[in-house]
């Protein structure tokens, strides 16, 4: 649990709908009806005492208490004035935690609870003698036990302030103080004074404080505890007994540690069936966490002190408590319910929302329940009834079965969501978590910066505890969306059908989207969203339910046959009604006719249709309705099958080749896409026969294109083996000292270092002659790190390119300097005060836990985004060249930043190395650095998000020697030359004499050598360019501006240079609007007058002897033509201008003589007197047969009967069914 102090990052949200809604009976009362009992627990909103006010109470306990002969229930906790202003407007976490009182709730049914008052108020805790008079800064986790050798009721509390001169916490050196407050009253409702406070050290054995505590008590022996975990690290948790002091304060007995290991909080207990359970959390802060648990056979001293001589060392997650982090809380305390019929125990957790904005409602409390051998088991539910009296619970009707469906489980920026299954099929990263929500600080989006493909769904089902009951239930969620979607749908699927819904249509504020009555069968349903969307679509999603019908229907039903030449493959069957509902299911092709029935069907009207690429489907798109308690049967399907199946396999080398690509085409339209598997084999099903072509493509090997196939109807098409070969390059490489001497035998470790995922490493040893050679490197850039005995060499940015050998001298260190404290080992007192370094920022700091070597190293991490830097100053340095290296792994999030860096006096970063992706493995990362002044700041930056991670170890520096004057010069130069124009070349040819004029060994140490290479590339491709683009010039200027009929050819030889330039040279040519001149000159000495003529083989329009560009319907000498950039569309079809749609001839002109029905790439129109007439709504023929005419165009989707001059004729698909002898359904009846 995070203290005071600590800020949570916070996310703009839409809720004040949410503040609106009434709170609810039960534990949480109507406001506006105090009166109303329930014994009904829901969650996930603000609770209400028995007068309709808030429930403020958090990190307490509840405690039963006999008063007066009346035994009753008490609730303590903490109330804080922020969360009243949480409470008020949860669109924002508070930053801060200002104690406004313990506050006291009685109840005689623990779901009814009557607010009893503040039982301990801020001037009762603050500005005392006791504490220096210092504002109190922290309170919080307590619990109350009930003294019966004094009758006093005790109160146990954290109690934090400052302690400027360390007199309270004596012996510390932090200046703030954290102990133990008791507090007693005589009375469980009464006011709680001071009593004392406690010095936790003699019972930690090390901290002042506790990390975590609870109150328990054992109500069969009437005994109290304080269960509590170490003050720094929380990684032990210890028990005392609550006692009455011999000087009669309230105090502990002696402390028996149970368990010592991984930091655990949220520290409380609970007793069931005779066994003690120890529970705690993850150190996630304010955030939702596991809930972990031990088990204890007994409290007694003697168990308890062979306990403490062998404690637990781990903790078993509690199962059904990780699908939403125990329904998003921490382990807040337990309370268990010994009723007449069983014992209930009772999982209160505590939600921070107040401080997390993880959502609404401070108290969620579930059940647990219990494995014959006594594992417990979390039952996730948002609403459940509660009988005290028996002590048996169920499931509420208005429970939500959906487990993180406001998605603040995850407490950081994720891809995998607790709860949910991801499935993505394309894209980047299309499934993620995002601040903008309607409740709480996450909700669900899907989207990418590429197009994408990608579903993501929950599976809910009965277990032994929990049963999801057959029947109809409604699934709701509130959505945000923009972009281009092909399919965006929400959608549950049990048995044999799925329903979905449509919600594509662009939502710009938070709307509800809700499929009612959906059929649940055999207890098991899957909900979730399927989603197909252009590059930068987005939907975010929150607030996903799935509840019990309120209202179930009566539902009917739609049957039929499918008859089939295939065997084992998928048809798709689909009923999809008017209100948007669709309900799918597969049925498994055998060959033989096979039946199908949609048995629960809400009424309404509904069209059905199939669904398999590759078939021919007879039986389409028939329209159904469905009415209550009827079936619909004879809705047959055939299919026929016109597909094959292609198999084959890819290898490089002897080895197959896994992750290929394998692209089926058509002409240059991809029809499938899929990957080889492990094995390097891949396959297609349901392929229409034809003719096709495989592109084969991964990653850094040669792409292969154009292997034509043949697909043949019911048979598989073998496809030989595909060999691939890898793009590579190679190296030569050269270490050697300072004076020219070559390194032997020295190691050289060359990483790929494009991206922090990138993994591939080559090894190499120099030889005798300090030489190296490595073939078949993957092109990119790399880092290599050179080994000889204890010394190391670095050289980074050495570039790989296809088809090339790169060269690489490398000038090894001839000594270590000292890094003062670069093992971390020095003696540390603070894990945050790194003796010989400074620090940025809280996100790093030391640590005695799995280092690199030795005992400490340092750890970059924290829940929510932070800075770790650290950095220290090597002075007195000789101006030269060095390297500085560092040992490290870790995980970082997209956009993070963490890095070795090296800084001269001024503060210029003069190195840098972004660090790789290592989660199990030390990696050496280093850098290469030129000292000019003396001095090097060298450092580790890391700007991390929430919960991702570095490790640091080793940070070692080496010296190789004094930088040659010559060498830098020459790298200046060449540094200087920027980007290439035309105007670079004499600085290049001065660069390149700066160069040629160095020795060998000198040559050998120019760092940037390849750049003045890429350099002299680039400006001979300029020139080259700059060449073409003059003759091109001179080619136009040629022609002249006196043109004739002569002039053809010069002008067509200027056509033909200027076309066969690129696009960028193109506009380097400053006289191209000459040539254009001259081409329309010419053109128009080669016409007469305004007319059609031939040109090229192709029918063009010239005005009074100049070529036109129009594209229109246009009337020339009397005619009108259809002209696209002036030249005659000679093809039927139907084309616009100013005055309508026309029929267009072959031709391509518009005759006004025709009657019929035609075809555009729009549809087919009716035409009367050549122009579609948009007003006929009627029957009309083509010479394909009549066809069903609304506002001038056919209807393909009609299935009707309608009326033309003729009469009134059956309609099946937009056309006239002849062979139809039935009785039919038009709007007017049958």
């Amino acid at each position: 649990m995070k203290r005071k102090g600590i800020p949570m990052k916070a996310f703009a949200c839409l809720l004040a709908a949410a503040m609106a809604m009434s709170p609810i009976t039960g534990v949480s009362a109507k406001a506006a009806d105090a009166t109303a009992v329930s014994n009904q627990i829901e969650n996930d909103i603000f609770w209400h005492d028995t007068d309709g006010n808030p429930i403020y109470s958090q990190g307490g306990g509840i405690f039963k208490f006999t008063v007066d002969g009346v035994t009753k229930y008490y609730w303590y906790g903490v109330k804080y004035d922020e969360s009243e202003i949480y409470y008020n407007d949860s669109s924002k976490a508070q930053k801060n935690n200002h104690f406004a009182g313990v506050t006291c709730y009685s109840s005689t049914d623990l779901t009814n609870w009557k607010y009893e008052g503040d039982v301990v108020v801020p001037e009762e805790i603050t500005q005392r003698e006791e504490m220096d008079n210092q504002d109190v800064e922290w309170v919080g986790r307590l619990g109350v036990a009930y003294m019966e050798d004094t009758g006093k009721y005790a109160l146990f509390v954290q109690h934090e302030c400052a302690d400027p001169d360390n007199k309270l916490d004596v012996g510390q050196t932090d200046n703030y103080s954290k102990q133990v407050l008791v507090l007693t009253s005589d009375s469980p409702t009464g006011q709680f004074k001071w009593n004392q406070r406690i010095d936790m050290r003699d019972y930690t054995k090390g901290t002042t404080n506790t990390g975590d505590q609870t109150v328990f008590t054992d109500e069969d022996t009437g005994k109290d505890y304080l269960v509590y975990s170490y003050g720094s690290g929380r990684g032990k948790i210890f028990i005392s007994e609550i006692q009455t002091q011999e000087d009669g304060k309230v105090g502990l007995g002696p402390s028996y540690m149970v368990y010592s290991g991984a930091g655990r909080e949220g520290n409380c207990m609970f007793k069931y069936n005779g066994k003690y359970y120890i529970c705690a959390s993850d150190l996630y802060g304010w955030n939702a966490s596991h809930a972990y648990y031990m088990v204890l056979d007994s409290l007694d001293d003697s168990y308890l002190a062979a306990k403490a001589e062998n404690p637990e060392k781990n903790m078993k997650v509690m199962p059904g408590c990780s699908d939403d982090f125990c329904h998003v809380t921490q382990t807040g305390f337990f309370y268990t319910v010994k009723g007449t019929e069983q014992e209930t125990v009772l999982f209160c957790g505590d939600r921070w929302a107040d401080f997390a904005r993880n959502g609404l409602g401070y108290n969620q409390w579930c059940p647990l329940s219990f494995t014959e051998d006594g594992t417990p088991y979390y039952n996730s539910l948002s609403a459940w009834n509660l009988d005290a009296q028996t002590g048996t619970w169920t499931v509420a009707d208005n429970n939500n079965y959906v487990k993180n469906g406001s998605f603040d489980a995850d407490r950081v920026s994720s891809t995998a969501l607790a709860g949910w299954t991801n499935q993505v099929t394309k894209g980047k990263s299309p499934i993620n978590n995002n601040g903008t929500t309607t409740t709480g600080k996450y909700a669900l989006r899907l989207g990418d910066s590429t197009d994408f493909s990608c579903s993501i769904s929950q599976t809910i089902q009965s277990n032994q505890y929990v049963a999801l009951p057959d029947g109809t239930y409604d699934m709701s969620a509130k959505i945000k969306n923009g972009g281009n979607f092909q399919k965006l749908q929400m959608y549950a699927e049990s048995g044999d059908v799925s329903m979905s819904n449509d919600i594509a249509q662009e939502q710009s504020e938070w709307t509800t989207v809700t499929m009612k009555n959906v059929t649940v069968s055999g207890g098991k349903v899957t909900v979730g969203f399927q989603a197909e969307g252009e590059a930068n679509a987005w939907c975010n999603i929150d607030d996903i339910t799935f509840v019990k019908s309120a209202d179930a229907v009566e539902t009917g039903k739609i049957s039929g046959t499918i008859s089939s030449d295939l065997t084992g493959e998928n048809l798709i069957l689909r009923a999809q009604s008017e209100t948007g509902d669709i309900y799918t299911k597969t049925i498994l092709l055998d060959g033989e006719k096979t039946e199908y029935s949609f048995d629960s069907l809400k009424p309404g009207k509904y069209t059905i249709s199939a669904e398999l690429d590759g078939v021919e489907i007879e039986g389409q798109n028939s329209s159904v309705e469905v009415t209550s308690g009827q079936s619909v049967s004879g809705i047959d399907f055939s299919v026929k099958n016109l597909s094959g199946n292609i198999a084959g396999s890819v290898t490089s080398g002897d080895v197959a080749l896994a992750g290929v690509t394998v692209s089926l085409k058509q002409g240059d339209t991809v029809v499938a896409q899929t990957e080889t598997d492990e094995s390097g084999v891949y396959k297609f099903r349901m392929i229409p026969a034809g003719t096709y072509t495989l592109t084969f493509e991964k990653g850094t090997y040669e792409t292969v294109s154009d292997v034509e196939i043949q697909v043949t109807k019911g048979e598989e098409t073998s496809v030989s083996s595909q060999e691939m070969k890898r793009v590579s390059g190679a190296l030569s490489g050269f270490v050697f000292l300072t004076d020219g001497t070559p390194v032997s035998n020295a190691s050289v470790l060359l990483k790929k270092t494009d991206n922090r995922a990138d993994s591939l490493t080559y090894t190499a040893q120099t030889d005798e002659n300090g030489k190296l050679a490595l073939n078949g490197v993957v092109p990119g850039t790399y880092q290599a790190i050179v080994t000889s005995g204890s010394l190391t060499a670095v050289k980074s940015n050495i570039v790989i390119t296809e088809n090339k050998e790169t060269t690489m001298p490398v000038v090894m260190s001839k000594e270590q300097i000292t890094v003062p404290n670069g093992d971390f080992e020095t003696k540390w007192s603070a894990k945050r005060t790194i003796p010989n370094w400074s620090l940025e920022g809280t996100g790093a700091y030391l640590e005695n836990k799995a280092p690199y070597a030795g005992k400490t190293r340092i750890s970059f991490w924290s829940s929510s985004a932070f800075l770790g830097h650290i950095y220290q100053t090597l002075t007195g340095l000789e101006n030269g060249t060095y390297y500085v290296t560092a040992m490290i792994k870790g995980d970082y999030a997209d956009g993070d930043e963490s890095y070795l860096y090296a800084k001269d006096s001024e503060g210029n970063v003069i190195a840098k190395q972004d660090m790789p992706i290592s989660e199990n493995d030390w990696i050496k990362v280093g850098i290469p650095v030129k000292v000019t002044d003396g001095t090097m700041t060298i450092g580790v930056y890391g700007k991390l998000s929430g919960s991702m991670w570095m490790n640091l170890d080793n940070v070692e520096a080496y010296y190789a020697g004094p930088t040659d004057t010559d060498v830098d010069a020459a790298e200046k130069q060449i540094e200087a030359l920027g980007d290439i124009t035309l105007d670079s070349e004499d600085a290049i040819a001065e660069a390149r004499a700066a160069y040629d004029a160095l020795t060998d060994l000198q040559k050998m140490q120019v760092n940037n050598y390849e750049t003045l290479q890429k350099a002299e590339e680039k400006l001979a491709e300029l020139k080259e360019a700059a060449a073409k683009v003059k003759e091109v010039e001179s080619k136009i200027d040629a022609i002249g501006t006196d043109i004739t009929l002569e002039s053809k050819d010069a002008i067509a030889e200027a056509r033909a240079a200027y076309d066969a330039l690129t696009d960028a040279q193109k506009e380097q040519v400053n006289n191209y609007e000459a040539l254009q001149k001259a081409e329309e000159k010419y053109a128009a000495l080669t016409v007469y007058g305004t007319g059609i003529y031939t040109v090229d083989g192709k029918d063009v329009y010239y005005l009074n002897g100049k070529r036109q560009y129009v594209t229109d319907v246009t009337e020339i000498n009397g005619n009108w033509y259809n002209l696209i950039n002036g030249v005659v569309q000679k093809k039927v079809t139907v084309a616009k201008n100013q005055y309508g749609w026309w029929y267009i001839n072959k031709d391509g002109k518009v005759d006004f003589s025709v009657n019929t029905v035609a075809e555009n790439e729009n549809g087919c129109w009716l035409i009367r007197s050549g122009k579609v007439d948009f007003s006929a709504n009627t029957v009309a023929e083509n010479e394909n047969g009549w066809w069903l005419i609304r506002n001038g165009k056919v209807d393909f989707n009609a299935n009707t009967v309608a009326e033309n001059e003729n009469g009134w004729w059956l309609i099946r698909n937009g056309k006239v069914d002849f062979n139809a002898n039935t009785v039919a359904e038009n709007e007017n009846g049958w």
